[in-house]
């Protein structure tokens, strides 16, 4: 049980006044958690059940912090005060570290002047981010800094997302100017989907990221303000990537919607010349071909070699007449 508890706690750090991080384990996190001595950022991971239960038995943080750090249903971007911090809800984007998808995964924070915990219940790609930045030297000065450092990560992992759709769209555009429409229709599908996918995570995440900025806890410093605001204008400029990478992919969807029809014309098109070349051809063999009396040629050795001309004569007729009509 306590080891796979342990396996709960993805990270923990206490950082000193000039930032320098130092790692933490579980016990001593409960007794920071409890009295706090500079800041501490945990990050746990709430798919290992006993950590769910873990938090909730923290009688010291805030009740609705408990609930919504352990909370699997509520996924929409937020923020709310909480006594003398925020708790919230933000999105991010998942991967399995043999490659990143592009799935939507939500991260839980509540922080404080002292701490800052979030959780998750999928591997996120930006607080992964923040947690190599602080192995490699990273040294935050406030939590309001790594709430900065880890919005900014935020944009960057959305930000790679739509680049990677426009590296797509790309591909599409290029294949379809060279003629090659085959399963480009599924493609253009998959990333109009995808692109309303993040829409909807990203306009509700600016909106919380937008209520954060007009609610700044009092402890927050001058430098903490102008970090998240410079964080939330890069999230604002990637919704604005986000939408002119829809829009390219609908009008790419709507050009070859386009380039499908007019193959179609054309193929029908073709279709009609072949028939009206046969007609006058299916005339004469279902005059031929009448089992009457009275038919010319019934008895002359050489009927059929004449109704093979007149059959012939008459596709070339009719030939001369679409030329001449400048129907092809």
């Amino acid at each position: 049980m306590t080891d796979t508890l342990a396996s709960g706690l993805i990270c923990a750090y206490r950082f000193g006044k000039d930032g320098a991080a130092r790692e933490l384990t579980l016990p001593v996190l409960a007794d920071l958690l409890r009295q706090p001595d500079g800041f501490i950022w945990a990050h746990v991971n709430i798919a290992v059940w006993p950590m769910r239960t873990w938090i909730t038995e923290r009688s010291h943080l805030p009740e609705i912090a408990r609930e919504v750090l352990v909370s699997i249903d509520d996924v929409r971007p937020r923020f709310e005060r909480c006594e003398d911090g925020l708790i919230g809800t933000l999105s991010d984007v998942q991967h399995d570290f043999s490659g990143q998808s592009g799935d939507i995964g939500t991260l839980h924070v509540w922080f404080t002047r002292n701490m800052l915990i979030t959780s998750r219940n999928h591997a996120l790609r930006a607080v992964d981010r923040l947690r190599l930045d602080i192995r490699d030297g990273f040294q935050p000065v406030s939590t309001g800094e790594l709430i900065g450092a880890l919005i900014d990560h935020l944009a960057e992992s959305f930000q790679k997302v739509i680049e990677g759709m426009a590296d797509d769209l790309d591909k599409i555009e290029d294949a379809l100017l060279a003629g090659t429409s085959a399963d480009l229709r599924s493609q253009l599908g998959a990333l109009r989907r995808q692109a309303v996918s993040l829409r909807r995570q990203l306009l509700p995440q600016r909106q919380a990221l937008a209520r954060l900025l007009s609610l700044p806890p009092t402890w927050w410093s001058s430098d903490d303000a102008y970090d998240l605001r410079e964080a939330v204008d890069r999230f604002s400029s990637v919704a604005e990537d986000l939408g002119a990478a829809e829009d390219r992919a609908k009008v790419l969807q709507d050009e070859l919607t386009a380039k499908l029809a007019e193959e179609g014309n054309r193929n029908l098109f073709r279709l009609s010349i072949v028939t009206l070349i046969f007609l006058p051809m299916t005339l004469v063999t279902g005059i031929f071909g009448m089992n009457v009396a009275g038919l010319p040629g019934t008895h002359d050795i050489h009927a059929f070699f004449w109704v093979i001309v007149l059959m012939i004569v008459s596709a070339v007729a009719t030939l001369l007449l679409l030329k001449v009509k400048h129907l092809f």
